[in-house]
Parts: structure tokens; sequence; C-alpha cells
């Protein structure tokens, strides 16, 4: 759960703007009456939210209200299934407990998994009921999500759950007169004890069985939490600690042996080569190729996308996000994924993904162009717009008026409970977002649906359950009731759905990819039950055919192999389920006529208006009050008001000091930077950039930020036109360069935008994001050989890693700013990259902030050790020595300058301290062999024998170590034991010169 910022690089305005900014989101409102209502102009489809009507009585728990732990966050989640095979879909959440102030876990009466039974009410309506006592599926404990698929083939749904601690799988034994689910792990090969979040079911070896993968998160102990269980904070509010900064755990795959027993492959496959926090995972078919792939959402880290390259009963499995486009954003910055789904959206056959992210960015949308390579298509769909200030996790795709195309949901709700402290803040609570697909562009039209409600919102499904054909949603609400919205206004459209059964495919028929060809349009479904985040859907797949009256086609391919078509023979098969066994004739369902919107529906009772939470600990009340006539004093408050997440505040502040200087360039850039980033409003923020620039033509940051604002808003070429002119005007900023890259890349301008790439490059030598571009532009285009696409990927991961050391000590500073160690780690991070102007910088705020620092002090003494500047460098060292003796490598850095100034006793002396300090047993040779040669200049020779002889005994491959020995024999008067050496060298490394002519001198 990343604080991740947008780093706009706008040096010459306030720095508190190069943050992201997160829009003000506003209160609840109550939900609308109960009866149906006919799509309008401006909502296209309409819900009501019908939970607690309808039997879904429970309240979710996790953790405490203060949610002090990361691992309170997120115990939430939701299965779709039909437990007792009666054709009407049930449901399951997954519930945590609750934790005590000494770290210990105490289940809660009311916590506890939940099970409910899809039946018919008095009155004809759906009811839920409680049957998780007589189910066997009454647990309690830190659960979080779960995945769903009959393992064994024998008709009915198992039930796998993943828990922060051992993960449990339960076979549905449930029959004609009871539901009854029985426990086996152990006897299953199952029971991680690792953090595992989703989880998935699916057939990747095509032998009739489903497999597991489950997505692990962190090595989190509640008994010792990070910052000895100390706050952290965020937009200076506490927040519990985490992700950063926690080792990741590696995920795992199980491999289905049959008879219920599994086995662990996740090393033998590939799966657990790189260990990244995850928390999404979907099972879909890239490449079309026939089998299936796995794509997993990782928290602050790159996306993993395994490419399944198993052949011949040999499992493996490939990572290959970064080169196929979906690990990054499109300005190369690794997010905070949460929830992950794929789908068509564009209805070209092809599986495109969408990526829920931490607020303070956009979710992203992977576009599929059909070679099996990914764009970024955020904004080019109109996904950009709304959603920064929104915490994503849970998302579907799915049709829901039925009008053949799909639309998008994602669930929200923010992580850090005391945000609803701060008054015109960040919401922690939120509302849902629901997208509306017009042919390829999105628009979000959540509040017109009646997706009112506020809540912190985690696990969400697709759900048609009272089975009339349109696509219903229920959410798991952090700490909270569910959410059942009902679907009022699909099934206006003609539509067509498949329960489909495989044979030699696994029952679930898990993996099958349909298309259905209707009145010139394609649509395509890719059955999987594990999507979004910590949640399992319907599984069947449903066809909007607007007012279309006829379908041409339908074709299966199924995981067997099996390509089935149901072709139309004039029969009606709309407004119903086909029932399909693999390689058999459809059966089709009841028919369901469309609703009469003059008669109102069964009468729910109208829900109560929702609530925002109360505050955890009292409310803070705005601080404004009358704005002052002092324009700095303005611009701070400002500042403040940002730090707090209150951006409609800011914008008063910085709007009234606009009003009081009206030739203020800076005050209408930052403006500009609060509309785009925190408020979403792109036309906003593009009016207040054309008065700064009316004022400032020259002003380079407010051309890039124009620039930026276009590309989000798919205008390419006036966005190339401003961010042209911006690298016109700082000719030397890479950043700069790099995005008019993309923006022409994305226009299909290849050659330029190769050459903004390289220009970046050049100019940027430390950043990775110009070689990573690069390479997807070689790759997708074929403008340079295989080789150039391997060099540039090769760079772009070689400088990754020191890059992202950098944008988190970045977000960092942003969080503590008056914290020493903030500057001097950003400062530690440049200074590896080389920046070292900017590592200068750093050091020196850390040094104001604390001038005995030693680690500061330490940092900046091999900064001048480097320029050269030694005595300077010196007493920095010893300075810092003084402050903490046991920092790693300040000795053996003093006696490197020592002996570079002839004073060979002090160098000795360093060297011995840092030998008798030294935790670091890799660095022993070399601080030895520096001993020695400090007693050999010394004159010293028996000591630098000794001190070689130990050094070599403990790595003998030291070269330039070795000859130094063999110098300090000859001058012993040793030449047999120096010829020794010498040779020695040589048969270590051939050609090296000195050796040679020593050796012949000898001779």
């Amino acid at each position: 759960m990343s604080r991740s910022l947008l780093d706009l690089s706008i040096t010459s305005v306030l720095p508190w703007m190069a943050a992201a900014l997160v829009m003000f989101v506003s209160g609840c409102e109550s939900t609308t009456t109960d009866q149906r209502t006919a799509p309008t102009a401006s909502a296209p489809f309409h819900f009501t939210q019908i939970a607690a009507q309808s039997g879904l009585l429970h309240h979710n728990t996790s953790g405490n209200a203060e949610q002090r732990f990361i691992v309170e966050s997120i115990s939430a989640g939701v299965a779709v299934l039909d437990v007792d095979g009666d054709g009407w879909l049930d449901l399951f959440f997954v519930d945590g407990v609750k934790s005590d102030d000494s770290a210990t876990t105490t289940p809660s009466s009311s916590s506890g998994h939940r099970l409910y039974l899809n039946e018919a009410g008095a009155d004809g309506s759906r009811q839920f009921r409680d049957v998780t006592e007589e189910s066997g599926l009454a647990q309690s404990g830190w659960g979080m999500g779960c995945a769903v698929g009959d393992i064994d083939n024998d008709g009915d749904p198992d039930l796998y759950v993943t828990y922060w601690g051992r993960d449990r799988l339960w076979r549905n034994d449930s029959s004609d007169s009871e539901v009854r689910f029985t426990e086996t792990t152990s006897e299953a090969g199952l029971g991680s004890d690792a953090w595992g979040t989703s989880a998935a079911f699916a057939d990747i070896d095509a032998d009739g069985l489903l497999d597991l993968y489950v997505a692990n998160y962190l090595e989190f102990d509640l008994t010792a939490p990070p910052a000895d269980g100390n706050w952290c904070h965020f937009k200076e509010v506490e927040s519990f600690c985490g992700p950063e900064g926690i080792p990741a755990q590696s995920d795992r795959l199980y491999h289905n042996l049959g008879q219920g027993r599994f086995a662990d492959i996740s090393r033998s496959s590939g799966i657990d080569a790189e260990a990244y926090p995850g928390l999404g995972v979907l099972f879909t078919d890239i490449e079309s190729d026939g089998d299936l792939d796995i794509y997993v959402a990782n928290d602050s880290e790159p996306n993993f996308l395994f490419r399944n390259d198993s052949a011949n009963g040999d499992i493996r499995f490939t990572q290959v996000g970064t080169r196929l486009g979906v690990a990054y954003s499109e300005g190369g910055l690794a997010q905070a994924g949460m929830g992950v789904d794929g789908g068509d959206i564009d209805n070209d056959g092809d599986i495109d993904i969408y990526v829920s992210n931490f607020s303070d960015d956009v979710n992203t949308l992977y576009a599929n162009d059909g070679q099996g390579w990914f764009d970024d298509g955020t904004s080019a769909s109109g996904m950009g717009r709304v959603v920064r200030p929104f915490l994503g996790w849970s998302t579907a795709f799915s049709d829901f008026d039925n009008d053949g195309w799909l639309d998008l949901f994602v669930a929200n709700g923010h992580v850090y409970p005391a945000l609803q402290d701060v008054a015109g803040g960040l919401a922690y609570a939120q509302r849902n977002l629901i997208y509306h697909n017009a042919t390829g562009r999105f628009s979000e039209v959540g509040t017109e649906s009646g997706l009112r409600r506020v809540s912190a919102s985690r696990a969400a499904a697709i759900i048609d359950f009272d089975n009339d054909g349109d696509a219903d949603i229920v959410v798991a609400n952090l700490n909270d009731t569910p959410s059942l919205w009902r679907n009022n206004t699909g099934n206006t459209s003609n539509w067509i759905g498949l329960r489909l059964e495989g044979r030699t495919s696994n029952r679930d028929a898990i993996g099958t990819r349909v298309t259905l060809h209707a009145a010139g349009i394609k649509q395509t479904r890719q059955i999987q039950r594990g999507r979004g985040f910590h949640s399992q859907f319907d599984p069947r797949p449903r066809f909007g055919l607007g007012q279309n009256a006829a379908v041409d086609s339908i074709v299966i391919d199924w995981p067997s192999g099996l390509r089935q078509t149901i072709a139309s023979d004039g029969t009606p098969i709309l407004r119903r389920y086909l029932h399909i066994v693999e390689g058999k004739a459809p059966i089709a369902g009841t028919l369901i006529p469309p609703p009469d919107y003059s008669v109102p529906s069964i009468d729910y009772p109208t829900p109560p208006a929702d609530e925002q939470p109360a505050p955890i600990r009292g409310s803070a009340a705005s601080d404004l009050g009358q704005l002052s006539d002092d324009p700095d004093l303005l611009r701070q408050q400002a500042v403040r008001l940002y730090q707090q997440g209150r951006y409609p505040e800011s914008r008063r502040h910085l709007e009234r000091v606009i009003e009081m200087e009206p030739d203020e360039v800076a005050s209408r850039i930052n403006l500009a930077i609060l509309y785009f980033s925190g408020m979403g409003d792109f036309e906003k923020a593009d009016g207040v950039l054309a008065e700064a620039l009316a004022i400032d033509p020259k002003r380079a940051e407010a051309h890039h930020l124009l620039g930026k604002i276009r590309l989000q808003q798919d205008r390419l070429d006036e966005a190339i036109g401003s961010l042209a002119q911006a690298s016109r005007l700082s000719p030397t900023s890479g950043e700069y360069e790099g995005w008019l890259g993309l923006a022409r890349q994305r226009h299909g301008l290849h050659v330029k935008a190769e050459a903004s790439f390289l220009t970046a490059a050049r100019l940027a030598p430390w950043d990775p994001r110009p070689y990573l571009n690069l390479g997807r532009l070689y790759q997708q285009t074929g403008l340079r050989d295989s080789l150039a696409t391997a060099r540039s990927f090769a760079t772009f991961e070689r400088l990754s890693p020191a890059q992202r050391l950098v944008d988190h000590y970045k977000r960092k500073l942003a969080e503590y700013p008056d914290h020493a160690a903030a500057p001097y780690l950003l400062g530690r991070a440049y200074h590896e990259q080389g920046r070292m102007q900017l590592a200068e910088q750093n050091y020196a705020r850390a040094l104001e902030l604390d001038p005995t620092f030693a680690d500061a002090l330490h940092g900046a003494g091999r900064l001048l050790q480097e320029r050269g500047q030694l005595l300077e460098a010196a007493n920095a060292y010893e300075a810092a020595r003084k402050q903490n003796p046991d920092l790693p490598g300040i000795d053996n850095e003093l006696g490197q300058i020592y002996h570079h100034q002839r004073r060979f006793d002090l160098a000795v002396s360093a060297y011995r301290r840092g030998l008798d300090r030294i935790t670091d047993r890799a660095a022993v040779p070399t601080l030895l062999a520096n001993l020695a040669m400090a007693h050999a200049m010394g004159g010293q020779l028996d000591d630098a024998k000794g001190a070689f002889e130990r050094s070599l005994e403990l790595d003998p491959n030291q070269i330039d170590t070795r000859d130094a020995f063999a110098q300090v024999l000859m001058a012993q008067g040793d030449t047999e034991a120096a010829a020794t050496q010498w040779q020695e060298v040589l048969r270590r490394q051939p050609t090296h010169q000195g050796a040679q002519q020593r050796l012949q001198q000898i001779r």
C-alpha cells in the first residue's frame, strides 16, 4: 500500500507541489428508493443496495478501529458459489479477528466467516440464509481471501481460504439434505503459513484438474511489528507502517495430483524466483495460445506476468511483465497494485488487463495490442479522470447494461482510518466507482447509477443472484456490513448466459474461452472465478445484445483443445442461461422477460441513509477562519493544508494569493498541479496554466505540465506541442524529453520517439525509464533488432533498483521533512546513482537538521573523498566516528585517506580499528590487504607479509593483492616466493602484464 508520488519535477515552484495530490472526497449521500428504475441518458444503469433486506446482516471484523497494524487493513473476502447445486448462487464471506494492545489475537463472538444460502423468500424475493454453523465453516482467524473450484471434479465447489497464518482447504461434502464442508488441508498437502492474500484455481497443464495459485504478501510478525509498534505517518495523520521496509514473501503454485492431493511446484516452475508483495491474481491467456498465464498485482513493486511455457509435462513459467508492458505505468513507475481483472473491453478478441492502485495515482488499463504486448491505455480510454483520490481494491469487468460492451466496477476505501479526523481531507470511507463503456471510451457514472454508499470496501465480485440476466455486485466492506448492489436495468436489453460444464476439461470449465458473434460484433469472455481482490466471481459468462434479437454463433474453446460451435438455427435462445456440457448440445434454461417499469418490483424496504464512520480520535475542526492578507503566510498555510490532504482549502489559499498578486506565476502553476493531480479537473488545470503562460510564456515547467495534462486527455498533437516547447526551454531535462518521447510514441511517431528517448538517456544516464521505453518501442515496432531490444531492457533492469530507492526515499522525505534520516537516505540513494549535486544537497539538509548525525557526516565524507578533498573528508569522517565509532566502513575509508597522505602510521591504526569492529566478513580480505599495503609503505615488511597471507587465505582470487604481496617478497629478497606468487597471478589471469614483466626480470 504505497504512498505513491506523481513526480512532476517542477523545481522552480513550491517543492511540496512535486508530490501527488489527492482530491477531496465529499461526504456520503443516502441511497435511493428501491423501485427499479429505467436507464437514463446520464445513467445507463441503476443499482439499489439491498444487502440487509436480503439477509446479509453480518458485520466484518478486521482488527481494531484504529488499524494500528497493516495486517488489520485487509481481512475481508467474498466468494460467489452454488454450494448445493440448486442453480442459485450462494455467498461466502471471509472474516478476520480483532487484535488487542498486547499484540495478541482474541477471536470475537461476532467475528468469523459467513456462508449464506440463496433461497426463495415468501414474497418471491431472493433471501440469503446464514448456514455457517451447520456447514462446518464457523472459523475464526486472520482470514484474508479465498478461492473456489471443484478440485476433485465431483460436481460441487470446494473452498480454499487464505490467512495471515495457515491457509485452509475445505472439501464440499454437501448432500441434498445438508450443507457440509470438511477441512482437508493437511491431507491435501496445502496449508502454507505465509501471509496469503488472493488465490485462484485454474488448470495450468490441461490435465482436467484445477491447480492453485496463492499470492503472498509480507513477512509480518504481530509480536515484533515494524517501528516497534509505533505509528508511522501519512499526510500528517498517524498510520500503520508498511509495506515498504517489510520483506515480501514469494507466491506459491500448487499442482493438482488428483485424489485431492497437491504438490508445491513454486520453485521448479519458476514462480518463486522473485518475492514481491502480491495482492491480486488473475489467470488468463495473454497470447491466445491455449494455455493460461498468471498476472499478479504487487503492492509498491512491479507487477508480475508469468507466461506459461510448459511443455511435455514440464510446468514452467517465465516472468515477462516488463517486456510485455504490464509491470509498470506508462511513465515507468512501479505502482501499488491491489486488484486485477481482465476482459476484452474493445471487442477485438484479446484480453486487456486493469489494475487498481493506491490513492494519489491512477488505476491502470493495459491494452492488449493483439500480439501479446500491451500499451498503457488509461488515458486513451478515459479512465484517468476522477480516480486519483480513491484507493482501489477489487475490480470487475462486466456488461452492466447488456449493450455488448464490458463496463467496469472498482471497489474503493482507504487504509488509514485517521484520515477521517481531518476536516475537508482525504476520505477513509469512499464510494465505489462504476464506468460505462461507450464503444471503448469510459465515463464514470457511479453517483448517477445509485452507488452512493461510502465504506472501506475491499473484496467485490459479480453475481447474478436473482438469475435475471444482469450483473449484480456484492462487496465486502472492512469493519462494516456488506453491500449487495442489485442491478435494476441490465435485463432491459437482450442477453444470453452460459453455464459451462467440462468433461475432459476441468468440471468448472475455468480457462474456457467463449466468443459470441452477433450483429457484426465479436464478444470474447474467458471463464475464471478468481478475479479482483480477495474475490471469487459468478463463473457464468453473460453476453449483452442490446436490442439485437439474434445470435449468429457461439464458439467455445475448451481447455482440452476441443472447439465447439453453436450455430443459430432460428431457435430463440435469448434472455436465458444455456447449460452446455463439453461436446454436447446446449440445454436452454428458463426465459427471463424484460422488466415492466410501470409496476414496482418486489417491495424491498428502503435502506437507511448511509453514514460516515465516527471519528477515531475526534474530528479536527477546520482552522481556516478568515484568510490572511499576507501572501507569504497564505503560501505557508497552503503547504500545511496540502500536507494534510485538504486540497479544496489549499486551493482557496492559492486563489487568494493570485487575487493579491495577479502576475504571480508560481502559485498558478501550483494551483494547476492541485487541479490536475489532486482534484482531477483537467479543464481547470489547463485554464490556469494558460493564464500562467500568458504572463510568462518561457516557463518550461508550465509547458511540461500542460503537455502531461493533454496527454492524459489524449489530445496528442497539443501534448506534443507543449512537451516539445518545454524541452526547448529546458534542453538539459531528461525527464522533459522522456515525456515528449512517450507522447510521440503514442501518436505513432516512432523515429522521433526513439530520438527523444535516446536524448533523455544521454541527459539522465541514471534514469532507467528511457531504456524501458526504448525496449517497448523496439519490441513492438521492430525499429531496431532484437539485440538492441535486449540491451535496452537489460539496462533498464540494471538501473531500476537505484531509481526505485530514490523514489522510495523521496516519498519518505515528503512524509518526514523534519527528520534528518529522510534527506540523508535520499542523499545516499542519489550518491549511488552518481548524482553528486543532489546527494550533496540532501546530506547538507540532513546536517542542518542534526549536525551530529553520524551517517550524514559519513556520507558527506565519502562525497568529499571522491572529489579529492581529502582533508575535508578526513575531518568529516573523524566527526562521524566521534558520534558513532561503529559506522560500517568508516575506518577503512579513513585509512585510505591517511594512506594517500602518506601518514602510514595513522592508516595502520585506522585499518586495525576497522578489523576489530567489522561485521561484514566478506569485507575482511580487502581490509587486510589495505592494512598490508600500509605496513609495506611504512617499511614494516614482516607485518605486511602476515597481513597479505591472511587476506589471500580468505580470498585467493585477489589478483592485485597477490601482485602486491609478490613485490613485498621481492623487497625482502625472497625471489623464489615472489616468483611463485606471480606465477599464480598468471594462472588466474594469463594477460597480467605486470606479472609477466617481473617474472622475465627474475629469469
